[in-house]
This record gives C-alpha cells, structure tokens and sequence, in this order.
C-alpha cells in the first residue's frame, strides 16, 4: 500500500497510488462497487479480510498507506484491519464526525489519504497519536514499512522535479510517471521488485466538475480496467 500521489491539474483532481505488496498475499479482486453497511462503495477487495487500500463514493475518495509517519513494528493480532479504514471514511456522513468518532486504539498504524469534495485531509495514527490535518496539492506520500525516510524524500524529489517540468500534466502522464523507472534500485523504485514484493497494482482517480472515473491495473496479469465513477 505503497506510494501515492496527489496532484491538482487544472480543476480536476488526479489521485495515483502503486500498491506494492507481497506476492504470497495473492492478487485482489477488480475494483467494483461493494454493499458495505447501508452504502455502497467502490473498491478492489483484497483476498485477507475484504478491506481494500483504496475507496471511494460519489463525492469522497480515499487511499490508505502502511505506517504512520515513522517505521514500526508489527504486533498481531489487532483488533481490526487497516483495509476497513479507507471504506469507512468514504461511507461515513462526514469525515470530521469519522474522525472524532473512529478508535485507532488496537489498528496497525497508517496513513490516510482522503479527498473530501475538494479538499484534501491526511488522518495519520502512529500507535500514539491520532491526527487529521488539511494538506495541500501536490502531495507525495509512501509507506513507511517498506520505504525509510531517505526514500520517502526522495519521492518526494522525483515529483517535483517533474512537475518542474510538467506543470499541469495529464491523468495519463501521471499515470505514466507511476509505471516508470527512476532509479537504478529497483528495490526501492515505483516500479517496485524485491523478488518477493512487487508493485502488483496501480489505482488511480480523477475527479472534476463533471463527475470522476477510475482506472486499475493488475501489474502481474496484464489486465486494466477504466470506467466513469457511477
């Protein structure tokens, strides 16, 4: 859950995420809408628990990272899954009554990622403090399991050098940004390997004043699916 990027492109909002993940955990379903509660929300379902790295409804859109702000250890079992996170804040009445009512207490710690109409909110829980904050576009963030500080900078670096020189890209250059290679590490690159974890997916929304869509790649199969958000 593993590196995403926010970027404001004119009026529409473009959201890319590469989801590394070890290859034992199996691929997910495609994204589709899913009954969740009393609402339905859009999500790729992942084969442990039925959460998801990613969520979304008609105005509310979301994107979940492991870790938050710092590495830390793993500490089974937890009370719930992190994938029920991004599918409860895009269902919930509003984020602000999410926040104040959601317990971190017992959850691995994460990032969350979440545009709320056209705001863009980081919720972070680091297994001590539990914070909600508006950021601004553009906005570069990784998972911290697998990404120490140095890297995470260095995505940061390789964003904005190329918005340097692509000031307002396209959904498909950022997209294409996402699926390129930009070190010679290709442990730590977008395009991750380590043999045993790989980039086996990539997500991404756009959202406008006309509405938003959806586009999802399985890295591993080859199969890519779009489609308008309704």
């Amino acid at each position: 859950m593993c590196t995403l990027s926010c970027i404001r492109s004119g009026a529409a909002w473009i959201l890319t995420h590469n989801r590394d993940e070890a290859l034992a955990r199996g691929p997910a379903d495609v994204p589709a809408w899913h009954a969740w509660g009393p609402d339905e929300v859009f999500f790729a379902r992942d084969p442990q628990g039925g959460g998801s790295w990613m969520g979304a409804t008609q105005n509310r859109w979301a994107f979940l990272l492991n870790g938050g702000g710092r590495k830390h250890a793993h500490r089974p079992p937890y009370r719930i899954s992190r994938g029920r996170v991004p599918l409860e804040v895009v269902s919930a009445p509003s984020i602000e009554d999410w926040y104040k009512e959601f317990n971190p207490q017992g959850v691995e710690p994460f990032t969350l990622v979440v545009l709320d109409g056209s705001e863009l909110i980081e919720c972070v829980w680091d297994a001590e403090h539990w914070t909600m904050r508006q950021v601004e576009a553009p906005l570069v963030r990784a998972s911290w399991t697998l990404y120490d500080s140095d890297w995470q900078l260095e995505r940061r670096r390789w964003f904005s050098e190329w918005l340097m020189e692509v000031p307002e890209p396209s959904p498909e250059a950022v997209w294409n940004f996402h699926r390129s290679s930009h070190t010679d590490q290709i442990d730590k690159d977008l395009m991750v390997d380590r043999g045993f974890l790989k980039t086996v997916a990539l997500s991404q929304f756009v959202v406008g004043p006309r509405g938003w869509s959806h586009r999802y790649l399985d890295t591993l199969s080859g199969r890519e699916i779009q489609g308008g958000g309704s």
